[in-house]
């Protein structure tokens, strides 16, 4: 299961960035998760912070702007 698909288990997802290292192209090890709404972004924080995705837990929550 992808990021996108695994996270709309919360609501309607809009866009996912995963953040890549410029050198090397390997993954950083986080993202960004747009949502369709607020109510579905709080939920996915509710819902799915802690939960494991391909072995490792996630840590959900609102980004910094």
């Amino acid at each position: 299961m992808d990021v996108g698909n695994f996270f709309s288990q919360a609501g309607p997802v809009v866009n996912v960035r995963l953040v890549y290292d410029r050198d090397t192209g390997r993954p950083k090890g986080f993202g960004f998760c747009d949502f369709a709404d607020e109510i579905s972004a709080q939920g996915a924080i509710n819902t799915l912070n802690g939960a494991d995705f391909n072995g490792r837990a996630l840590r959900v929550n609102w980004a910094n702007k």
